[in-house]
């Protein structure tokens, strides 16, 4: 039996619509059974889920009791306690010797305390010079010294280099530890420059002894050609052409 075309569309058209109502209809249900299960999940979660471990308590931290100030004596007390530092004590300055002028006019000094008397001829010794500090050696056999850095060999020209060998020599004793009584009766100082040289016990008298050395000697008021000395022990004279000032 043939059914007509338009009863086939009809049919086909209501069975098409039913299907979206109910499609719809079931969405309508479904979507918030879902949002409610959704939740109720999250609700059991919640409650299943464990506390979070408590913070653990910071250490307290005891109070240290300040320290007594009176048991404890003050900085300013123990520096007061404390021994003075020693001073270092200074070395004597070696005793210098005013000898006059050297033949260049300049005045000449010899340093007493830097002379090395170890050796009988040659001598280290160190004398001034004008504003200059010359370091030197003697050699007292030919009476001459050697002046440093330039190594120069001098010789006496003055009185007052005389003295200086003399007196760095040894040779001049009287000059170095005169006595009171010398100084008052011989004041002046000479050069026995040409030994050996008499001294006599009166001007032009008897041989009184001989000074057979080059050195330094105390003499007194010049009497005529004669100058009164006591380089023999005792008094005597010795002629003016034998001494130099």
């Amino acid at each position: 039996m043939l059914i007509p075309r338009e009863a086939c569309e009809s049919q086909v058209s209501r069975s098409a619509g039913f299907t979206k109502n109910q499609a719809l209809l079931a969405l309508l249900v479904v979507f918030p059974l879902g949002i409610i299960g959704v939740g109720v999940i999250l609700i059991v979660v919640m409650k299943t889920r464990p506390a979070p471990a408590p913070a653990p308590e910071a250490p307290v931290q005891q109070t240290q009791p300040a320290p007594s100030t009176e048991s404890q004596p003050s900085t300013s007390s123990q520096e007061s306690r404390q021994p003075a530092p020693a001073t270092t004590a200074q070395k004597p300055q070696p005793s210098v010797v005013e000898l006059g002028q050297a033949s260049t006019g300049a005045p000449i000094r010899l340093l007493m305390g830097s002379i090395n008397q170890r050796d009988t001829q040659f001598r280290e010794f160190t004398y001034q010079l004008g504003n200059d500090s010359v370091q030197a050696m003697a050699n007292c056999t030919d009476q001459s010294w050697t002046s440093y850095p330039e190594r120069q060999v001098n010789r006496p020209q003055s009185p007052a280099t005389e003295r200086m060998l003399a007196l760095v020599c040894g040779t001049a004793p009287s000059v170095a530890s005169p006595s009171p009584t010398a100084n008052a009766s011989y004041p002046g100082v000479a050069i026995v420059f040409d030994p050996p040289s008499n001294v006599r016990r009166q001007p032009g008298g008897k041989f009184l002894c001989s000074l057979d050395t080059r050195q330094s000697i105390r003499v007194g008021q010049a009497q005529g050609n004669w100058y009164p000395t006591p380089a023999c022990g005792t008094n005597g004279f010795i002629h003016k052409t034998q001494v130099r000032f």
